[in-house]
């Protein structure tokens, strides 16, 4: 199967789904021929989850939390199941309640959600920077392999 120079993984991966989609339904193919179109498209889906580990990840961060939170990812991406590594621990902090309607209003105008969305952001950024109880760590915001998974 030939690509163009410039496709992606994911577009790659497209093609081949599509095309191994089309062996394991068709009725006229032998159950072996239709079984390792079956296979291949698990092997398929496991390299487009492999590739959606981001590769600095662990390399901008280097802590064990993330080391192990990539380690359980990886093993539910495998094995199809993940194992906690350690306990974890967590602690919400909520900031004051605002208002999310201007007196009198009653649309949710763009600029409303706008000012809003920073408003929330600002707070967050403050929460997240205040000062925390001795021996606490806060893992800082960023990308994890499947879009976010924090187990």
């Amino acid at each position: 199967m030939k690509y163009p120079p410039d496709a992606t993984v994911p577009l790659r991966v497209k093609a081949l789904r599509r095309r191994l989609l089309g062996h394991w339904t068709d009725a006229t193919a032998d159950a072996q021929r239709r079984r390792a179109a079956r296979d291949a498209l698990d092997d398929v889906q496991l390299a487009l989850q492999l590739y959606s580990y981001p590769g600095d990840y662990i390399a901008e961060n280097p802590t064990p939390e993330r080391m192990a939170e990539t380690v359980e990812k990886f093993e539910e991406d495998v094995y199809g199941r993940a194992r906690s590594l350690a306990p974890r621990r967590a602690r919400v902090l909520f900031g004051d309640p605002m208002a999310i309607k201007q007196p009198g209003s009653t649309a949710r105008s763009p600029a409303l959600i706008a000012e809003l969305t920073d408003r929330l952001e600002l707070t967050i950024q403050e929460l997240m920077a205040a000062p925390k109880p001795e021996g606490e760590r806060v893992a800082k915001p960023g990308r994890s392999g499947n879009g976010g998974s924090t187990r």
